[in-house]
């Protein structure tokens, strides 16, 4: 009876051993899982707070590029101003200085165009954004460039 006592309690120790390492296999397994969560969200905030500054400082300069568009603005509207005075003082030139004004304006226009060529390969390289923000100020210096064109061919005529 002995051996069968003795073999009862074998297999208990054994049956609660086997247990004892579950558990604590089991409690190993969750604090590991729990130290990688700790890890990844170390990561992921670190991530998101780059990915949040990034975002700030595009926000700031994009906010800056619309403060010039703002300011070319203003400056394309001082320039017509400042064209219809000059019209007025062009009538009374001779046929001579309206000539070089002309020619005048002809080099100005095929050195914008050989600006606007140099820059557009720049200009793709560009995030969207901040190229649809280019494009936009391109427009308005071509409409207002237009205008002085427009304008000194009819003060030359």
């Amino acid at each position: 009876m002995t051996d069968h006592r003795s073999l009862t309690d074998d297999v208990s120790r054994t049956a609660r051993d086997a247990a004892y390492v579950a558990v604590g296999l089991g409690v190993l397994g969750v604090q590991r899982a729990q130290v990688r969560r700790r890890e990844l969200m170390g990561r992921l905030g670190r991530a998101s707070g780059d990915f949040q500054g990034r975002v700030g400082e595009l926000q700031g300069r994009l906010g800056s590029i619309h403060g010039r568009l703002g300011d070319l603005a203003g400056a394309s509207t001082a320039l017509q101003q400042q064209l219809e005075r000059f019209g007025d003082a062009l009538g009374d030139l001779p046929a001579e200085a309206r000539t070089a004004l002309v020619e005048l304006d002809g080099t100005l226009d095929a050195m914008i165009t050989k600006l606007e060529t140099a820059v557009e390969p720049l200009e793709e390289k560009l995030p969207v954004p901040a190229r649809d923000v280019v494009r936009q100020a391109r427009s308005q210096v071509s409409d207002a460039r237009r205008q002085v064109h427009r304008r000194i061919r009819q003060l030359a005529s």
